[in-house]
């Protein structure tokens, strides 16, 4: 059963290289970007979303520990994830709604991690 694979850029991040390249001092910026994946196949479509937090408190919090790193490791949203949807032609799921399984990739960096 053949499957396709689709990545829709939502977010992206500048860091300096040293931050990205173990053992080399480069002190120029290189710019990551955060995508929702879509996988169809076999009659299911399935989403995996490693953007940014959805919550705008949580990406608040990211984006404040991104520029402890550098001031200008700013990450910035290039869409929402219901843009996303829209993009790939999908509704989302609702509980008794099967159109796209949705599975979202959880953040942790210093200052967002629950304590205890």
């Amino acid at each position: 059963m053949p499957y396709s694979i689709r990545a829709i850029p939502v977010a992206e991040l500048p860091v300096p290289g040293w931050e990205c390249f173990f053992g080399k001092h480069d002190t120029s910026f290189h710019t990551l970007v955060f995508y929702v994946w879509v996988v169809r196949g076999n009659g299911k479509t399935i989403v995996i979303d490693a953007g940014p937090p959805a919550d705008d408190e949580d990406m608040r919090m990211l984006v404040d520990a991104c520029r402890q790193v550098d001031p200008h490791s700013l990450m910035r949203r290039l869409r929402s994830l219901e843009e996303a949807y829209s993009i790939a032609s999908i509704r989302r799921r609702l509980p008794a709604d099967h159109s796209a399984d949705h599975v979202p990739l959880r953040w942790s960096c210093p200052g967002n991690v629950p304590s205890g």
